[in-house]
């Protein structure tokens, strides 16, 4: 799942659903949760963990603590964000996206939209693809949301780690779309060498890795230069491949 670099916590998620917590200390391990169908960090180490019944229940700092009431419905996907927020995405006819905090009211926000979803490292704004764009949503609704119109159907997408930028896979489209979250619209792309199916950046947003759509390899993309730096022999899974800080694939 992630690490509190604080708290010095290794999170885990295992094969049967435990959530569990790795002491880097003093090499204990205890588990967190069961029964798991969503879990995320947030951006200050905060660990989020939802049950199959419903049930929140945090960690931040060595402390667990159970919210008082179960979401109304399990989340396809989870974001945290700052200020002890949780973003959900919920996908029914339309892509409902919620701010959900332990003793606050949740605000619920409506996208005409039902692609991939990805939020910023801070949970304060979610992209979700569209048919022919992609839509920019604050999740709390302080300013409208924002359609961003691309060529080819996005595929799947990525902020940047300061969310200054979202770079886009697209369908049937060699390369990769770059969106600029402030001016709303479409910068220079980088080329591929074929159709990327999902794409994972490094924690300081120098490096971005892609899956292709075919094949068990990853495309290593230099962000800095946007072009494309080689090509590993990978299989591709919920953590790795991955890029440490220090640029080490």
């Amino acid at each position: 799942m992630g690490l509190d670099p604080e708290a010095e916590f290794l999170y885990l998620r295992t094969d049967g659903g435990e959530l569990v917590g790795y002491d880097l200390e003093s090499g204990r391990l205890d588990t967190v949760a069961t029964a798991v169908a969503q879990a995320t960090l947030g951006p200050d180490g905060t660990l989020y963990v939802v049950d199959d019944q419903r049930r929140v229940i945090s960690a931040a700092r060595r402390v667990r603590f159970a919210w008082p009431q179960p979401l109304a419905t399990l989340p396809s996907d989870l974001f945290g964000a700052v200020n002890q927020r949780l973003v959900l995405v919920v996908r029914q006819e339309l892509v409902r996206v919620i701010t959900a905090g332990a003793t606050q009211a949740p605000t619920v926000r409506e996208v005409p939209a039902t692609g991939d979803v990805a939020a910023t490292v801070w949970g304060d704004l979610v992209a979700v693809a569209a048919d022919s764009g992609i839509v920019l949503l604050d999740p709390l609704g302080r300013r409208d949301p924002l359609f961003v119109r691309l060529l080819e159907h996005p595929r799947a997408l990525a902020f940047s780690p300061s969310g200054h930028r979202i770079y886009v896979a697209r369908r049937d489209w060699p390369g990769l779309a770059v969106v600029d979250r402030f001016e709303g619209k479409e910068l220079d792309g980088i080329a591929l060498p074929g159709e990327a199916a999902t794409i994972r950046l490094d924690p300081l947003g120098r490096w971005l890795l892609a899956r292709p759509a075919a094949g068990d390899s990853v495309w290593i993309v230099d962000l800095a230069l946007k072009r494309l730096a080689g090509t590993l022999p990978t299989t591709w899974q919920v953590d790795l491949p991955a890029v440490a800080p220090d640029g080490t694939v």
